[in-house]
């Protein structure tokens, strides 16, 4: 009699393995840029759009380019640069800018002007840890180590 819980893992298992942990690491990293996304979301004070000349202030999210001096785009402008591969636009002709799109590494901007738009932008939530010596949750009146924090889980909630 042969029990499937006590076969070794083969290739395929592990393989399976591997691929959810990547697939959960990417979840993570992807729920990680959205929050920070929130916090670059608002009014850019004195600043306006090199790409299409969009006039001060800046409102949504602001790009800056690392490589040059004082290059500001708006989102739209953002999005045509395309990582490189789009175009990159000079509307304002304030400054000598190269149209080459390679020549440019935008990132996410924000600075002292800066007004976030989205309520509760940056703030963390902050979860109380339940430390095995406390009581339990569920009501049982048992330690959570002994109740819902066991392996075994042995819980029965008392309403």
């Amino acid at each position: 009699m042969s029990d499937a819980a006590a076969d070794p893992p083969t290739a395929e298992d592990e393989r399976r393995a591997e691929i959810a942990a990547k697939v959960a690491a990417l979840k993570a990293d992807r729920a990680r840029e959205e929050a920070r996304r929130t916090e670059y979301f608002g009014e850019h004070a004195g600043i306006s759009c090199d790409g299409c000349g969009l006039s001060a202030p800046l409102v949504g999210y602001r790009y800056r380019c690392k490589k040059c001096a004082n290059h500001d785009v708006c989102e739209s402008c953002y999005g045509l640069w395309d990582g490189g591969n789009g175009t990159v636009a000079n509307a304002l002709n304030q400054q000598k800018l190269s149209p080459d799109a390679k020549e440019h590494y935008f990132v996410m901007h924000k600075d002292k002007g800066f007004k976030p738009l989205v309520r509760g932008a940056g703030a963390k939530a902050v979860a109380k840890k339940v430390k095995p010596n406390d009581p339990c949750d569920c009501g049982s009146g048992k330690k959570y180590k002994r109740c819902c924090g066991s392996a075994a889980k042995t819980c029965v909630v008392v309403s």
